[in-house]
Order: C-alpha cells, then sequence, then structure tokens
C-alpha cells in the first residue's frame, strides 16, 4: 500500500499555497505518522502555462493600444 501511496505523490503532488498551511497539514499528518515532512514547493511554472501568461499579456497589451488608438481618433 505504502508504494502506491508514495508513486501517487510523486506523479500528482500535493502543492500548498503558503508556508503556513504546508506546516498546519505537516502537523496532522504528524498525529499519523511521525516521520511526516513538509517539503516548500518553491516557484514553479510549466512551460505552457508561461507561454499562455505570455499570450494573454500580449492580448491585453494589444486590446489597451486598440482602446488608445480608438481614444486619439475621438479626440482629433
Amino acid at each position: 500500500m505504502k508504494w502506491m501511496l508514495i508513486t501517487m505523490m510523486l506523479s500528482n503532488p500535493v502543492v500548498y499555497t503558503n508556508e503556513a498551511t504546508c506546516e498546519v497539514a505537516r502537523m496532522r499528518l504528524a498525529d499519523m505518522d511521525q516521520s511526516a515532512v513538509c517539503i516548500p514547493a518553491g516557484q514553479t511554472v510549466s512551460e505552457s502555462d508561461a507561454m499562455f501568461d505570455k499570450f494573454f499579456n500580449m492580448v491585453e497589451k494589444m486590446h489597451k493600444l486598440e482602446q488608445n488608438k480608438s481614444v486619439d481618433k475621438l479626440g482629433n
């Protein structure tokens, strides 16, 4: 059973948003298993997420440029 849990956690790890939440989880797990630890996830972003972030930033910039052009046309 342990090998199934280890495999599951390695393929889809639990990630907490901050250290305090991670510590609360560790303390609750420690009640069941004294060897429970909390490992910070760090700031990782997948390549596809980074690509979409850049794409949406570009779309937002283009939208702002389009709005500015429309305002300039109305002002002249």
